[in-house]
């Protein structure tokens, strides 16, 4: 017999799923030994606006970190999908990969799905500035997000969705800049090995729906200025934080809109640094 290649998908799966595989031949005898496979969970579904005036280019920001790990497949949503393996693909190919140039303007869902550990932002990329919403981060096994949602005049909605951020440990600046964003729900977040929300929302002039209920904060050390400048955020449910471990809470809703906040949860024995907390909130 000659060596034949298997492909088999499996789609629809929430989250990672372990499947059994046994190959029978036309005898219905086993064929060889059974395998298990993997398959992928729900993907990263990012909501980008292609103009057509501009190049319609959009690049998924995924790193070139020698050390990242890809297994992706990107849907572009216009019935175009691209492959990208880390094992396989020269490193200098995979921004290259991770873009696509569309045929007309107009609104598209890009849907990642398998295995991406860094995403980064880079000046090489184009369509960032297009990205205007994020409706799920999906279960791509991410360590790191690099900074690839912050300082956007386009982003207005971010909704954490199905996903698994369990490796996650830094959310430094992770919406700080965006100057149109009203609503974020991280409330499916697992931000237990998180170390710092430092300036998390910073600057988000727009914001006014948040949503962080639940998450897991005992891991945190640093929350500076996780709400600073929020000109727009009247209120905030914080009442699930744990903060027992928090050492810095300066500047942390300082010239926000705030106008009303819980905080009798807070156990802040450990804060050393709690300067300006709640500096030039007028409404407060």
């Amino acid at each position: 017999l000659s060596d034949k290649q298997l492909r088999v998908v499996f789609r629809g799966y929430t989250v990672p799923t372990v499947h059994p595989i046994t190959v029978y031949n036309t005898d219905r005898e086993q064929f060889g030994n059974p395998i298990t496979v993997e398959s992928a969970g729900y993907g990263m579904r990012l909501v980008y606006t292609v103009l057509s005036t501009s190049s319609r280019t959009i690049a998924v920001p995924i790193s070139d970190n020698p050390l990242n790990v890809i297994d992706l497949e990107i849907d572009w949503g216009d019935g175009n999908v691209t492959l990208i393996d880390s094992q396989t693909d020269p490193i200098n190919d995979w921004r290259a990969m991770a873009s696509h140039q569309y045929s007309t303007g107009g609104t598209y869902e890009i849907t990642l799905t398998g295995v991406c550990e860094l995403f980064e932002k880079g000046s090489s990329f184009y369509g960032e500035e297009n990205m205007h919403e994020v409706l799920h981060l999906g279960w791509l096994n991410t360590k790191s997000y690099g900074n690839i949602f912050s300082d956007s005049n386009i982003l207005t909605s971010f909704t954490s969705g199905q996903c698994d951020t369990s490796r996650i440990t830094d959310l430094f600046r992770l919406f700080a800049n965006d100057l149109n964003l009203v609503s974020i729900d991280l409330s499916s977040m697992n931000t237990s090995n998180v170390t710092r929300f430092t300036a998390l929302c910073s600057s988000c002039w727009a914001l006014t729906d948040v949503n962080v209920s639940g998450l897991d904060t005992s891991s945190v050390v640093n929350m500076e200025s996780v709400f600073n400048t929020c000109k727009s955020l009247r209120t905030v449910d914080l009442t699930s934080w744990n903060v027992a471990n928090v050492t810095t809470f300066e500047f942390f809703f300082s010239q926000s809109a705030i106008t009303s906040i819980d905080l009798s949860n807070f156990i802040t024995s450990s804060a050393t640094l709690m300067r300006a907390m709640f500096a030039d909130c007028a409404d407060l």
